[in-house]
């Protein structure tokens, strides 16, 4: 008797989940450790720096389609393996820096490996490897990643107090590249069927739509999703999660400097952010499997909205972690409820695309994020009436998420259908 091999997908998950909360130099909750030293070093201004920062998030996220369609192509393990040396490469780089044209360079380099084409291969491969369990799938990982990529700040402290903002950088990048490099060598399996097995541990690969129990339609192409309503709103909402989520952590010291905290003191908002981040995106990832996405994807909005309304009004102390903790709610949510409804709502065979356009999308808007709020502070002289304001546009996605809701079926059967139809 033949005895079947135990299924990957758990595999596939714990390295998706170890190379996201490797991205960590190139997301913003790492770079912010290095925001005050690299302007006290350069002599710029903290406007020049957040400018050189959109600069290259805005050209880093316009390679992302590029890079999500060489996904769909080649699979995950390959490109991974370029994406992961290219990254080290990049890494040590930002220790190299000398003035503002050097560190607009880094900026787009480690935004375009860590933040962008990292981030879409490990969303891709739990994809391909989750169907019925992808909600918690990504949950799971949204859950452990959270919690590695709220070391950073940590870590990345430790190393610049012992080497030095330039050493650091050059250290990140060794640890970074004994991490991916393995991983993209030895523990990715590109699809189930490469291995004779099937999405889930299932026996056969899934006929049926996970919610409806309807024929499972086939995947959108690129064309008929970007033609979709649905699909803008999903854009929208990663655009609007990118901006102001972003600007928030990256102005985050001086924000909560202005609030009466110590730099230490806004450090520890770090903690209760990474603990509320991991037990959302579990959360999340168990409701999107059973709960309406007209429920969920306003939920996440209204987070953003408290959050930037919470943000000027904390003090030392409780009301700074409650902030803290809001601002974790909002990354474990919407990534979760985002990374499961796309796959869900559009299918897997152009996600790498799709996902590249959606990224575009988020990582311009979180490359004009830092700048909306830095802005803001030097034109008023306080972060508040800037993010009173700006409170205004998750609440405005949040209704257009309920008016327009899940797409419609792409032939005259209903093949897809939301939870609450």
């Amino acid at each position: 008797m033949t005895t079947q091999p135990k299924f990957r997908g758990w595999w596939i998950l714990l390295w998706a989940t170890i190379a996201a909360g490797a991205t960590a130099p190139g997301q913003t909750i790492g770079v912010s450790s290095f925001v005050d030293h690299v302007i006290d070093d350069l002599g710029i201004t903290r406007n020049a720096l957040s400018a050189a920062y959109l600069f290259g998030t805005l050209l880093a996220a316009t390679f992302a389609p590029w890079v999500g369609r060489k996904l769909d192509i080649h699979g995950v393990r390959r490109p991974t393996l370029i994406i992961a040396v290219s990254f080290v490469a990049a890494i040590a780089y930002m220790g190299t820096v000398r003035n503002l044209v050097m560190l607009a360079i880094g900026f787009t380099f480690i935004r375009l490996l860590g933040q962008g084409s990292l981030t879409l291969a490990t969303s891709n491969v739990v994809s391909l490897w989750f169907y019925k369990r992808l909600g918690l799938a990504n949950g799971v990982k949204g859950t452990a990643s959270g919690l590695l990529l709220s070391l950073a700040p940590l870590l990345f402290t430790l190393a610049i107090d012992g080497f030095g903002w330039r050493w650091a950088w050059v250290a990140i990048a060794i640890g970074t590249g004994c991490i991916l490099i393995p991983i993209a060598l030895w523990g990715f399996v590109d699809r189930p069927s490469d291995i004779g097995q099937f999405p889930d541990g299932a026996d056969a690969e899934p006929t049926t739509d996970h919610a409806t129990g309807a024929a499972r339609q086939r995947a959108h192409t690129v064309k008929e999703a970007t033609s979709s309503p649905s699909f803008w709103v999903l854009i929208g909402i990663s655009a609007v999660t990118g901006a102001l989520s972003t600007g928030l952590v990256f102005q985050h010291v001086s924000i909560m400097e202005e609030a009466g905290l110590t730099e230490t003191q806004a450090a520890s908002v770090f903690l209760p952010m990474a603990v509320a981040i991991a037990s959302t995106a579990l959360v999340f990832g168990f409701l999107v499997d059973r709960v309406s996405t007209r429920v969920l994807l306003p939920l996440t909005m209204a987070f953003m909205a408290a959050a930037m309304l919470a943000a000027p009004l904390v003090n030392p102390g409780f009301s700074a972690w409650g902030y803290g903790a809001l601002l974790g709610i909002v990354g474990g949510a919407t990534q979760t409820v985002s990374l499961t409804v796309l796959p869900r709502w559009f299918g897997v065979d152009n996600q790498g695309a799709l996902r590249g356009i959606a990224h575009v999308a988020g990582g311009g808007a979180s490359a004009i994020g830092p700048l909306m709020l830095s802005l803001g502070q030097s034109t008023a002289g306080s972060y508040a009436p800037a993010l009173r304001w700006y409170m205004l546009i998750p609440a405005t996605v949040g209704l257009a998420s309920i008016i327009v809701g899940a797409p419609k079926p792409l032939d005259d059967e209903q093949l897809i259908e939301d939870t609450e139809n």
